[in-house]
């Protein structure tokens, strides 16, 4: 119940109404762009992250024998070839998904889900952080130490997955998140030594795990629904 002012003239909330009203104001939040939850949860997604992720730690770990062992210099030469036909292909597919589930909801087309989901308020964050990263990427880029572009970048997308999570509250994007940075924060001391191992255990953690535990949540959920 609200407490009367030392005045008298208004009420002041309680604690208790205070915490009532933000866990509306964020329910609300989340709700208000079904569009979004619906691309979020996608098992397709998950499936695409998975085989995308296990195809560059392949790429990565061939190139990196490629380096060490001389007999092995065309084999990774054909790595990176396939490496850019899986990453168009799961593009593609990726695109082909999203203008289906656009279509669903009303969108006429992928650019318009771009616009629903990112646009508004939410581009002025996004180009921000987007200059931030590019920012990033020329200084480690000129002070030749490109290799730390991984860890930072890891340690970036796990505070934005963290960020989507208030949105749309999917546990794996919070699994995302945290792995995300540990293993940014962690390759930040290890990269420089050994840059594609590490470039390879970071995109696994990340890529590889998010693959496995969002197809999980997803199967969980789609049982849930058929109770």
């Amino acid at each position: 119940m609200s407490s009367a002012s030392p005045n008298g003239s208004k009420s002041i909330p309680t604690i208790e109404e205070l915490e009532l009203t933000l866990t509306e104001l964020r329910s609300a939040v989340r709700s208000s762009n079904p569009l979004l939850k619906a691309v979020a949860s996608s098992s397709l997604y998950s499936a695409l992250s998975l085989a995308m992720g296990a195809a560059v730690v392949v790429v990565l770990l061939m190139a990196r024998a490629a380096m060490e062992n001389p007999a092995f210099a065309g084999f990774g030469a054909w790595s990176w070839i396939f490496l850019v036909l899986v990453l168009a292909a799961g593009g593609a597919v990726k695109v082909i998904v999203s203008a289906k589930l656009a279509a669903k909801y009303g969108k006429s087309s992928f650019y318009s889900l771009i616009i629903s989901i990112f646009g508004g308020k939410a581009s002025s964050l996004i180009a921000s952080s987007a200059v931030a990263i590019l920012g990033g990427i020329v200084f480690l880029v000129s002070v030749h130490r490109p290799w730390y572009i991984v860890p930072i970048t890891a340690i970036y997308s796990g505070i934005a997955s963290h960020a989507l999570d208030l949105l749309i509250d999917l546990p794996e994007y919070r699994v995302l998140g945290w792995t995300a940075l540990l293993s940014g924060i962690v390759s930040l001391f290890f990269i420089q030594a050994d840059p594609l191992l590490w470039t390879a255990i970071v995109i696994a953690s990340i890529f590889i795990l998010f693959g496995v535990v969002g197809l999980a949540y997803a199967a969980s959920r789609k049982a849930g629904r058929r109770r």
